[in-house]
């Protein structure tokens, strides 16, 4: 018998160091560097990783339900200042643009200026260097790439609030994307940037100090909502920690906040349920609170709010009290979303002279626009499944991912949704409201995209990623009902853990 275990335990690690020499060997080869330095730090990144996998794994051995968040903190926390130090500056997902967004908000000018010529915004010049590397601004290259090599001369540019610049829509800055967010979402990353602000450091340190911001902050709100969520901690932990997620909340970046507030309403959400907790004012305040949140976050996760139609009236006062409450709830989110996309809509009409005119054809033509959606939907399905987790999306499209790995990140998460008998009985009638919050989430997404960008020879909506539906997989659980757990939790994690080697490595071999 103990012959049998080491003969086991011998074939696991045989397999284990396999599965790590012919990554190593793989991405060598695509690094493809004749520099003795290059591959020692490739090399020393690469054992760095290798050892958080050996002790997150290690970790993972002694968790149980009520310690799940404890090493969800360690994972979280260690993860996201691996991915902080591996993303050169500005190399997230539109992080230049947001980045230029928080800095102006952090100034007071919480609503960008709009004028006869577009979008303005009045700021350091020395933003622009950090990002381009030149002092002009007509040298700007929105596809540029930074390397490590690089970090150390853009580290050394000052802030010099004397020498300004105009960030507009009418030179090569191309300032405009991120005005259509509410100053909310940057509450995180203006943290870090009035540190810095303080210390009198650079702009490309005012980056990392956001980028740290916002971590901490997606750490703290995801925390307390695997700590409160009773079912599916597994998957819901392996979806937050995917490189995805992880990079927007590690990034200057609207999705981290997003995701994060969306995750703590549907798990307060789903725990009021399952502990049939009585909804009292406590509840009810901070219900309001994350709906606000949400509300001012995306516009078009406004639909997640109906959650709380699933709470039986039973844990109210009265079937009075219920109905009041979730109607004024839906009523409040809606108030502050239709608000703030009024507001945002004078900066789409900025951007671009066709945004009135395609909000205009959505109304005049309902049914020719549904079948734009869908065929837009049943296009990009393919791309949005190896985008979801882990992708060529990521960070703006500047990855080179092997399919294999993308496919195997979704694969692996599903396979934690059967880990555990969940038993998680939601009526039908249940999962017919949120079929229908999905839809309609689906739906605005398009809407959002199709205002913004033109339709292409092919009549698609384009600027659709797989990252905007981040917050649908926190809905996928509610249609489930597992009885039984096919697969273990240990190794699911195990395989989960293992591809962030290729992962990483993938991130090094970019940009190193």
């Amino acid at each position: 018998m103990l012959s049998r275990v080491r003969n086991e335990l011998t074939r696991k690690r045989i397999i284990i160091f396999f599965f790590f020499a012919l990554c190593f060997i793989l991405f060598l080869f695509d690094l493809n560097s004749n520099k003795v330095g290059v591959n020692l730090l490739f090399s020393l990144f690469a054992f760095i990783i290798i050892g958080v996998i050996i002790l997150l794994n290690y970790k993972f051995k002694k968790v149980d339900d009520t310690s799940y968040y404890k090493f969800y903190a360690l994972a979280v926390f260690i993860l996201g200042f691996i991915l902080i130090v591996l993303t050169p500056p500005f190399m997230g997902s539109d992080e230049y643009t947001h980045f230029l967004r928080a800095y102006e908000i952090s100034e007071g000018h919480f609503i960008s200026k709009v004028d006869e010529n577009g979008i303005l915004a009045v700021m350091p010049r020395s933003l622009n260097k950090a990002y381009s590397g030149y002092d002009d601004e007509n040298k700007f290259d929105k596809n540029m790439t930074i390397s490590y090599d690089e970090i150390p001369s853009r580290l050394s540019i000052p802030l010099d609030k004397s020498n300004t610049l105009n960030y507009c829509t009418c030179n090569r800055t191309n300032y405009m994307g991120a005005t259509v967010y509410s100053p909310f979402q940057y509450i995180p990353h203006l943290v870090g940037i009035e540190i810095g602000k303080i210390f009198t450091l650079g702009p490309t340190w005012l980056v990392y100090l956001a980028r740290i911001g916002n971590l901490i902050v997606f750490a703290l709100l995801t925390i307390i909502g695997i700590k409160l969520l009773p079912k599916f901690k597994l998957f819901a932990m392996l979806v937050l920690l995917s490189p995805v997620v992880l990079s927007g909340a590690t990034t200057i970046s609207a999705d981290g906040p997003t995701n994060a507030v969306t995750f703590l309403f549907i798990a307060y959400i789903v725990n009021l349920i399952c502990n049939k907790k009585t909804v009292r004012l406590k509840e009810k305040i901070l219900l309001y609170l994350l709906a606000f949140t949400i509300a001012m976050c995306k516009i078009v996760y406004f639909p997640i709010l109906a959650l709380v139609f699933l709470i039986p009236k039973e844990q109210f006062k009265s079937g009075k009290d219920s109905l009041i409450f979730k109607i004024t709830l839906m009523l409040f989110g809606l108030i502050f979303s239709v608000g703030w996309f009024l507001t945002a809509s004078l900066f789409l009409n900025s951007q671009s002279s066709t945004s009135q005119l395609q909000m205009k054809y959505v109304f005049a033509h309902p049914l020719n626009f549904l079948f734009i959606v869908i065929r837009t939907y049943l296009d990009i399905f393919n791309e949005n499944l190896l985008n979801i987790f882990f992708g060529n999306q990521m960070f703006h499209w500047s990855l080179k991912v092997y399919s294999f790995f993308s496919l195997a990140f979704v694969g692996v998460v599903v396979l934690s949704l059967f880990t555990k008998k969940a038993d998680l009985k939601i009526a039908n009638r249940s999962k017919i409201l949120i079929m229908f919050m999905i839809i309609m989430i689906l739906g605005l997404i398009a809407s959002a995209l199709f205002v913004q960008h033109n339709l292409g020879a092919s009549n698609l909506i384009g600027g659709i990623q797989a990252r905007y539906l981040i917050p649908l997989c926190f809905l996928v659980p509610l249609f489930l009902n597992i009885k039984k757990a096919f697969f273990s939790e240990k190794m699911v994690f195990m395989l989960f853990s293992f591809l962030y080697f290729p992962a990483f490595l993938t991130i090094v071999v970019r940009f190193i």
